[in-house]
């Protein structure tokens, strides 16, 4: 029932409300608490009822959230009279029952407080640590000496301060303060046998806070968004967590995007991009070339771009025929051997082995036949369909049109 209690009454300090008032822990401060309660010991382990607990915590705040806390305190309990049973117990009750036991702890702790607001006059904060307890009892064992018991103590809690001003408030705080305590236990053979037991000592605290220290630069300096740049000088005061800020509180933007540098995941985007949440450009067509700066945003898959997202016009493949080169379906003049040529007749098949290659057009060879000779007054065309077949070509200064009339000497 006792740990039960302990865990509602934390969990309750912990997820106390906080309201938007005046003051909270500030950043790079001391905090120095006095603190006094009650200390209910776990009588099944430490044979102790309860008893008060007082002492001073001091704190260093290098953030407003986190911060390390070292806490000395002093309890005064007695031992239990009773127990009648218990051979350990009653070994103890014959030795100390009633006898007053002086308690000294010195631990350690880390605090994480929990700031939702600029200014809260309830800040609700966690803590846990690790120390050492030491249980000094006023009475003398049998061998004469005032027994003097150190355990390993762990402990872990939260609670609330509720503050005044800046530097001053009270503060609630419960935990569970565990000792891990070494019981001796005979053994069937000669040897004493010892065992380690967790003793849950909950404690329920109440005291005052004020903070302290820290220089001009650095101490009393509010930064409510925590950008590096005091509140009063502030232009930005709503900063997100991880922006960079310029030297005013507001926000840096190096490449344009509007994202923050800081937040902004690719920070070289060229101008004009757009951009995605993190920052990082567009590109719909994935054609290479960002939205907002691509001209042609619906380029389809696999045509090739130019810099600005538009396809490249690819150059119209030569073949070693002819097909439907412009040139020839439209009865072009072409030049061939210094001298222009015109289409003369109808094609014609004619056997490899009677015509000899003289030069090229555009990529298509260039015949005469074999036992022509220079200067030639025909040339031959292969065409790509049919095989062996070629289109004949006059010079031009020898045709009228292309209607086979060879001009008179």
């Amino acid at each position: 029932m006792r740990k039960f209690l302990t865990t509602v009454v934390l969990g309750a300090l912990t997820l106390f409300g906080a309201d938007t008032g005046f003051g909270q822990t500030l950043h790079r401060s001391f905090e120095l608490t006095g603190m006094g309660g009650i200390r209910v010991y776990d009588d099944d382990v430490v044979f102790m009822d309860s008893g008060w607990v007082a002492g001073g915590k001091l704190a260093w705040f290098p953030h407003a959230n986190i911060g390390v806390e070292g806490t000395i305190s002093f309890s005064k309990a007695s031992f239990v009279e009773e127990g009648e049973g218990d051979d350990v117990f009653d070994e103890i009750d014959d030795i100390f029952g009633g006898a007053d036991v002086d308690v000294t702890e010195v631990r350690i702790d880390a605090v994480y407080q929990f700031l939702f607001a600029a200014d809260q006059t309830f800040v609700p904060y966690f803590s846990a640590g690790v120390g050492q307890l030491v249980f000094d009892a006023a009475e003398e064992d049998d061998a004469g000496e005032v027994t003097d018991e150190p355990a390993t103590s762990l402990n872990w809690g939260g609670g609330v301060k509720v503050f005044f001003n800046e530097r001053f408030a009270l503060r609630l705080d419960a935990r569970d303060n565990v000792a891990l305590v070494d019981r001796f236990f005979e053994t069937p053979i000669p040897a004493p046998n010892t065992k380690t037991f967790q003793a849950n000592n909950p404690e329920f605290q109440v005291g005052f806070t004020i903070g302290f220290g820290g220089s001009e630069e650095g101490f009393g300096v509010r930064d409510s968004d925590f950008d590096g740049v005091p509140d009063r000088d502030d232009l930005c005061p709503n900063t997100p967590r991880g922006v960079i800020v310029d030297e005013t509180g507001c926000p840096v933007d190096s490449d344009g995007d509007g994202v923050p540098d800081g937040l902004d995941a690719c920070p070289n985007t060229p101008e004009g991009a757009m951009v995605d949440e993190r920052g990082c450009p567009l590109d719909s067509d994935n054609d290479g070339v960002f939205d907002g700066i691509d001209r042609c945003p619906n380029t389809p898959a696999g045509v090739q771009v130019d810099e600005t997202g538009c396809p490249i016009e690819q150059p119209e493949e030569e073949l070693a025929c002819l097909a439907d080169q412009p040139w020839f379906t439209g009865d072009a003049t072409i030049n061939v051997d210094g001298r222009n040529w015109v289409k003369f007749g109808a094609t014609r098949t004619v056997a490899m082995d009677q015509l000899t290659q003289i030069g090229e057009y555009r990529g298509v060879p260039v015949y005469a036949r074999s036992d022509a000779t220079r200067p030639y007054r025909e040339i031959l065309l292969p065409l790509c369909d049919p095989e062996n077949t070629y289109q004949p070509y006059r010079l031009e200064s020898e045709v009228r049109g292309t209607t086979g009339f060879i001009r008179a000497n």
